[in-house]
């Protein structure tokens, strides 16, 4: 997923160096990267309304006003910089009817149509067992509680209370 995004990306960012400098003399860059991005000496691009701006400035503007289709998906930069054309899944790992964990897709609603969201999600990776005289809590994720007495608790995380008074001991 990763990899694919990054990708997707690059060749936005390709196309929209390559579009950014149409109409533009760059030889005087040497194909020097710096110059490109920061040396206005370097870029000539009159009748574009584009000397006051660095090539990394260009390259911007020309971002913020491309739309493009990739593989991954659309690609529409706002002036803030955030692909708003984008609709990325919000996933979350799921029981199935068997009880087997899935990851399933959940957010949007007009892209996920496999499973509702569940919050606050359970935690699927609790404390296995905890040390002596620690007891799991009653919320999921806090770390093991001293225990208090009275309370014994088992290998499955299952506290047990008990008074005195309700242990039968034998004759």
């Amino acid at each position: 997923y990763t990899s694919a995004g990054a990708s997707a990306v690059i060749e936005y960012f390709m196309f929209a160096i390559k579009d950014a400098f149409i109409g533009c003399n760059i030889s005087a860059t040497d194909g020097d990267v710096k110059k490109l991005l920061y040396d206005q000496s370097s870029i000539d691009c009159s009748g574009r309304n584009l000397e006051q701006l660095s090539g990394y400035e260009i390259i911007s503007r020309q971002m913020m006003g491309q739309n493009a289709s990739t593989f991954f998906g659309e690609i529409r930069f706002n002036e803030y910089g955030r692909n708003e054309a984008m609709k990325p899944a919000t996933i979350q790992i799921l029981p199935e009817e068997n009880g087997n964990l899935t990851t399933q897709c959940v957010l949007p609603d007009d892209v996920c149509t496999s499973a509702d969201i569940e919050l606050p999600q359970d935690n699927r990776y609790p404390s296995l067992q905890c040390r002596e005289g620690y007891c799991q809590p009653d919320d999921q994720f806090d770390e093991c509680q001293p225990c208090q007495k009275g309370t014994v608790e088992f290998a499955q995380l299952v506290p047990l209370q008990f008074q005195l008074s309700q242990v039968l001991v034998p004759n």
